[in-house]
């Protein structure tokens, strides 16, 4: 037997769960303990969201929403991201590192990138990217701030006030805080330029 969330796709917000097909609605296919805990109100609906996957296969996930910063939790929210050649994933943003530069672009499908600008105060926030040494997040080299409103409604944004000299490294990694975003560190062949 399957069990399902229903959910407005707009919005992520879980509207339902059921162990009934209803193809009229947008929905997630979920295990059988994570219906029985929604049923039994032992998890609650309105703490979670479904969200665009970057996942093969994934089009949406099931994501738990932060509801005070009381309760924000750095172990599942601080990321580091994925180092590519090239990046071949959709609903990401790309930082991409090349000759001594820092720049940022999207790859949002339309419903993720009308799911990302139905929040105002999302829009207009700046998230920080932290540089690290390789591997380590504990040595902060230096933070990139990149204005999320900037980066969604252009074709590519160029960072600026950064330490050129961390921008020609290759041993570093990138970490950012996230809600529901997924990123990706796209350094092309410049690691052997270096």
């Amino acid at each position: 037997m399957n069990f399902y969330l229903y959910f407005d796709v707009e919005t992520g917000d879980i509207l339902s769960c059921s162990n009934e097909l209803r193809t009229d609605q947008n929905y997630i296919t979920i295990e059988r303990e994570m219906y029985l805990q929604f049923a039994n109100a032992d998890l609650n609906i309105s703490h979670y969201m479904v969200v665009p996957s970057i996942e093969e296969g994934e089009t949406y996930t099931l994501k738990e929403r932060h509801r005070s910063s009381l309760e924000f939790d750095v172990d599942k929210s601080i990321h580091k991201f994925v180092k590519v050649k090239q990046n071949t994933k959709e609903n990401v943003f790309v930082i991409q590192q090349t000759q001594g530069c820092w720049k940022v672009y999207t790859n949002l499908s339309s419903n993720y990138l009308k799911f990302l600008t139905q929040n105002e105060k999302y829009v207009n926030s700046i998230k920080q990217i932290y540089i690290t040494e390789e591997d380590n997040p504990n040595i902060l080299l230096d933070v990139l701030k990149m204005p999320i409103k900037d980066v969604l409604f252009s074709d590519k944004y160029e960072f600026v006030d950064y330490n050129a000299d961390i921008a020609k490294r290759s041993d570093i990694s990138l970490y950012c805080g996230t809600n529901f975003e997924n990123f990706v560190h796209e350094v092309g062949d410049y690691e052997q330029q270096i």
